[in-house]
């Protein structure tokens, strides 16, 4: 290793994401993306989890750029064919996880503490096909706190946008953070309360498809012993509990299980050869992990999905359009 690339991996790590005028470019090709990455994860599963959830915190920005190797990536993953109708990617995610961890962090938030618990993806752009080696920019937010009992769920907005400036996606994620006692939510008002509710009990969710009428369609998708670490390369989201044993035995689970926004991407899929079109929104809540080495069935009915895995239990839902 020459000293040239030390020093510059040592500026990188010390600098903060979004830093400077240009924001951060994020290329997960880059010899220096694991490194960063698991830098940030590091910091963030270490930091002393004492929310701020008043303060104001500033967007985060950065920029990522989409290679042909990613769209082979993603190709081998899903055993793409001839016959298949590209399906939008939400390729970005890579620059996604920085922005997310500049924003926990100037929470003062744990990441052990948090939980995805649903996307809202707008797809303004669904048919154009992405550039190869084009740079977009993705902005996120924090709008909105919504207080629990002892716990709280963020909502963060994003938009990305293309080289022109031009808006091509735009999404909710809603993260649900535990250990927030009462004092960290002293003062903090939301007009969203029913968020609260409408999470409750989702790990213990029946599935319905069974109940719809009309023709449902089903779609199988074998998720392979290493698919956590296969949509790690496509995603960057190299996260320990999807990538190892030992990483998912730290949250309670018997073995690693698929990104979340690797099911999304799947349903996208599966929905748009369905339909014979790309989707131009979806809306996905998790209830269960995809832990990897069995095979998801994929159930759709109208606008209408549900996700359940081997054992028939619930394991994401929502609808597309």
């Amino acid at each position: 290793m020459n000293l040239a690339y030390v020093k510059s991996l040592s500026t990188l790590l010390k600098q903060p994401i979004g830093a400077g005028i240009q924001p951060q470019l994020v290329d997960i090709q880059s010899p220096l993306y694991r490194p960063q990455y698991f830098g940030e994860l590091i910091r963030g599963m270490a930091r002393r989890h004492r929310p701020r959830l008043r303060k104001k915190v500033p967007a985060a920005t950065a920029q990522v750029r989409f290679s042909e190797l990613d769209r082979h990536d993603w190709h081998q993953f899903i055993a793409q064919t001839q016959d298949h109708i590209q399906a939008p990617l939400t390729y970005y995610n890579s620059a996604g996880a920085f922005c997310l961890f500049r924003i926990l962090g100037a929470l003062r938030i744990n990441f052990s503490t948090i939980l995805h618990l649903q996307s809202n993806y707008e797809l303004t752009a669904p048919l154009e096909t992405v550039k190869p080696d084009s740079v977009y920019t993705m902005k996120m937010e924090l709008s909105d706190v919504v207080p629990r009992k002892n716990q709280c769920i963020l909502i963060m907005r994003t938009e990305l946008a293309d080289e022109n400036g031009r808006v091509v996606r735009v999404h909710k994620d809603f993260w649900f953070v535990k250990k927030c006692p009462p004092h960290f939510l002293e003062g903090i008002a939301s007009d969203q309360v029913e968020l609260a509710e409408r999470f409750r009990g989702l790990s213990k969710r029946m599935s319905s498809w069974q109940t719809w009428d009309g023709n449902t369609v089903k779609r199988q998708h074998r998720l392979g012993a290493q698919a956590g670490l296969d949509y790690g390369r496509i995603s960057g989201d190299h996260n320990i509990i999807h990538t190892t044993t030992w990483g998912a035995r730290l949250c309670g689970q018997k073995r690693p299980f698929l990104q979340g926004f690797g099911v999304m991407n799947l349903t996208l899929h599966y929905a748009t050869q369905v339909k014979g079109s790309p989707a131009e929104s979806i809306s996905i809540t998790f209830a269960r992990p995809a832990l990897v080495d069995q095979v998801l069935d994929f159930h759709f009915n109208g606008n209408a999905f549900e996700i359940c895995d081997e054992r028939q239990r619930l394991v994401a839902f929502g609808q597309y359009s």
